[in-house]
């Protein structure tokens, strides 16, 4: 799509460009880029501009809480719902292992009964996830409570040390995505 005052005025510039883009026309700015280029292949302005606006593909994660009740009503127990989607590009970083695992990653912290002395309960574990996308739920606690999850791709299990091999470092994990917080 080329845009027609630009081209004919001789105004395409990665000033334009910027212009679109802050208007929330990244169509337009791309393509004024694109008509920049065309003339100057070395402007270094169009070049990094037209870099940034490139797609970009990212994992998804969220989780909401569902209540679990046979009347419907939300007694403030129930199940967490995570619901995750990673592209294919993301699970092939360079320098990961072929053992490389997915897992969702949560922490819940719940209050307890304050009358009785018992305090705040933290809860803290993982999910395994079996493939790129999916949906999974587990038991939660009764409310007051908040979770936090995320993402995350790991490097697989640590391979004991030996004699002959030595010590090897693992990459580290990479956070692939956090999701909003959720208080229930």
């Amino acid at each position: 799509m080329k845009d027609p005052l630009a081209e004919d005025h001789g105004l395409a510039s990665p000033t334009l460009a910027q212009v679109y883009l802050a208007q929330g026309h990244v169509e337009h700015a791309r393509t004024t880029c694109k008509q920049v280029l065309e003339h100057d292949a070395t402007n270094g302005y169009a070049l990094a501009l037209l870099e940034r606006l490139r797609p970009v593909e990212t994992a998804t994660l969220s989780v909401r809480f569902c209540a679990s009740s046979a009347t419907g009503v939300d007694l403030g127990a129930g199940q967490l719902e995570f619901d995750w989607s990673v592209p294919d590009s993301l699970l092939e970083l360079p320098g990961m292992p072929d053992n490389t695992r997915l897992d969702v990653v949560f922490a819940i912290a719940a209050l307890r009964d304050a009358s009785r002395g018992v305090g705040p309960a933290l809860r803290y574990s993982s999910v395994r996830c079996l493939d790129p996308s999916g949906t999974h739920r587990l038991d939660a606690p009764l409310g007051p409570a908040s979770a936090a999850v995320m993402l995350v791709l790991s490097p697989g299990p640590r391979r004991p040390k030996t004699l002959l091999s030595g010590h090897t470092r693992r990459p580290p994990a990479r956070v692939l995505a956090v999701a909003e917080p959720l208080s229930w």
